[in-house]
């Protein structure tokens, strides 16, 4: 039971990272067409 849970909780630390870095990589794309 310990185990299945540390592993949820380190895909869910992954997903976040995930989705950050996608956010991030999103603005990078859009950013220079917003301040163009």
């Amino acid at each position: 039971m310990r185990k299945s849970l540390r592993y949820l909780y380190i895909l869910h630390e992954l997903g976040c990272g995930v989705f950050l870095a996608l956010l991030i990589f999103l603005l990078g794309i859009v950013e220079p067409y917003l301040f163009s």
